[in-house]
């Protein structure tokens, strides 16, 4: 099971939480508490500095905006990848919608020109909306942190949870694709695939693909020919596990990579095993991510019935077939050029 965010004692280096928790430094030019007045004011100078010497852009800016995007996929990871929903809490939750509203959405609504990304009206509302959804996703938590107390817990607060969780990623997803930059420099090379790799590229990346494909339907089988078994919480522990490592892991890391562009790299893709992912890793995603929380209900009904010997296959029939309805949509998609 993921140890739950607030719970950290020393988050690892190189994930999210040790860019919130340890390493201030990340934000630079600015700090925790820099306020949007700011960061305007200095973006503003930045760039003209540049502008009076000649230049499009500052460097500073887009160095800047490179770790802010990096920023936000480790975000994404740790929601989808790194951590089992049902165990955020509500302080970690507070901390990163702090973080998102000021050092992600408020750079970006105070760049000084659009040249610094690609569509930057359309990421401002993209960004915009995820603050909302992952604000959302706090009320939630705070509802359900009230339910504790009392004693009284409802799954629909955890539903209601969930929701806001899918729509905050997938704005997030959103806000990383039109976010891709018109200033090439800009881009991580280890984000961007060479027209020089690219045949080998998308055999590995296909064989990646497959093996992704087989753990989903190891899942997805067993969920659909269960009869009248009871799936046990260890089970459902284990099978949201491997679809947060290594299923949505993989599948988002290559969502990451930027393709070449030119006739014949279109070509070789188009005739790859990956083309179909590339073209609908958006819904297949979103799939498996409604086939996670599918789970983690089923896994909130073991918390919330008590004793948990009182859980009946009933209790989690309609998460079951939430789960492999999801499962299979992704497939369908996964195995259309296998």
């Amino acid at each position: 099971m993921a140890v739950p965010a607030e719970q950290l004692n020393e988050p690892q280096p190189g994930t999210y939480e040790y860019l919130l928790y340890k390493s201030e430094e990340s934000l630079a030019p600015f700090h925790k508490n820099s306020t949007a007045q700011e960061m305007e004011a200095l973006l503003q100078e930045l760039h003209k500095q540049e502008t009076a010497r000649g230049n499009i852009a500052s460097e500073a800016i887009k160095t800047l905006l490179k770790n802010r995007k990096l920023r936000l996929r480790k975000m994404i990871a740790c929601i989808d990848v790194e951590n089992s929903p049902r165990d955020l809490k509500k302080q970690f939750m507070s901390n990163l919608c702090d973080d998102f509203g000021n050092h992600i959405n408020n750079i970006i609504h105070c760049l000084p020109d659009p040249v610094y990304v690609g569509d930057l009206e359309t990421l401002k509302d993209n960004l915009a909306s995820a603050l909302f959804a992952f604000r959302s996703a706090l009320d939630a938590l705070e509802t359900i942190e009230y339910e504790e107390k009392t004693g009284v817990r409802k799954i629909s607060t955890r539903k209601a949870f969930y929701k806001a969780l899918l729509e905050a990623a997938t704005c997030c997803d959103k806000g990383l694709s039109n976010w891709d930059t018109t200033l090439l420099d800009q881009d991580d090379a280890n984000d961007v695939v060479k027209k020089e790799g690219l045949a080998g590229y998308v055999v590995d990346t296909g064989r990646k693909l497959q093996e992704q494909v087989a753990i989903i339907e190891n899942i997805y089988y067993p969920l659909l020919s269960i009869g009248s078994k009871l799936l046990q919480e260890r089970e459902l522990e284990d099978f949201e596990g491997q679809l947060r490592q290594p299923i949505l892991k993989t599948l988002l890391n290559i969502a990451a990579q930027k393709m070449p562009d030119d006739k014949d790299s279109r070509e070789c893709i188009i005739t790859s095993a990956i083309h179909t992912y590339i073209c609908d890793k958006d819904e297949i995603i979103r799939s498996l991510r409604l086939a996670k929380f599918a789970l983690n209900l089923s896994l909130n009904r073991y918390r919330l019935i008590k004793p948990p010997g009182r859980v009946q296959r009933k209790d989690l029939d309609q998460d079951r077939i939430d789960c492999y309805t999801s499962l299979k949509a992704a497939l369908q998609k996964l195995k259309e050029k296998q």
